[in-house]
C-alpha cells in the first residue's frame, strides 16, 4: 500500500495536532515526517480471515507511514498473543 502514491489526503497535519493538542497538550505536537499511502481505519474486522485482503477504503489517503500498524496494534491490545506478534514485528516503527 505504501508504494502507491497519490495526492488524496486522507488525514491531514492539522488535525493530528488538533488530537494531540485536545488530549495531550501541546508539548507532544511534533510535525509528521513520513507520509504514505494508508488504509486509515485498519482493524480485525477490516481484514478478512482466509484470503489477506483489506476491506472499507472509504477513508484512504496520505497519513503518518506508520498509523495502520498502530491502528492495528492497538486494536490488539485485547488479545496480549496477537498484541506481542505485532508489537515484535513493527518494533522499529514504534520505537
Amino acid at each position: 500500500l505504501a508504494l502507491q502514491q497519490d495526492n488524496h489526503t486522507g488525514c491531514r497535519q492539522d488535525l493530528i495536532n488538533r488530537r494531540i493538542q485536545e488530549r495531550f497538550g501541546s508539548a507532544f505536537i511534533k510535525p509528521i515526517e513520513q507520509w504514505a499511502t494508508i488504509h486509515q481505519d485498519i482493524h480485525w474486522a477490516n481484514l478478512t480471515l482466509t484470503l489477506p485482503y483489506i476491506l472499507d477504503w472509504e477513508g484512504w489517503g496520505l497519513g503518518p507511514r506508520i498509523l495502520d500498524r498502530c491502528f492495528l496494534y492497538c486494536f490488539s491490545l485485547a488479545q496480549p498473543e496477537v498484541a506481542k506478534v505485532l508489537s515484535n514485528r513493527f518494533r522499529k516503527d514504534f520505537e
